[in-house]
């Protein structure tokens, strides 16, 4: 069953203080094609030298905190 997702990185400012989540991707899909897109997502983050200067890390598997929300849109 497809539905919105909202696909967010979660941001930090260089001295890890703040964080914020920003949204880089709002796609209609299925749960696994939007897994394949957070799993995208994260490859081109950490392609990214020093990555971690900007983007906040998942502290369980060590890589950007990148996550999909599903959105409840009416009419679909």
């Amino acid at each position: 069953m497809k539905k919105v997702y909202n696909v967010k990185v979660t941001r930090t400012d260089m001295e890890g203080k703040r964080y914020w989540d920003e949204v880089v991707k709002t796609v209609y899909a299925t749960e696994d094609e939007v897994n394949e897109i957070v799993k995208a997502t994260k490859a081109k983050i950490t392609a990214i030298p020093a990555w971690w200067c900007g983007y906040a890390t998942d502290y369980n598997t060590g890589e950007p905190d990148v996550k999909a929300d599903a959105m409840n849109v009416e009419g679909l």
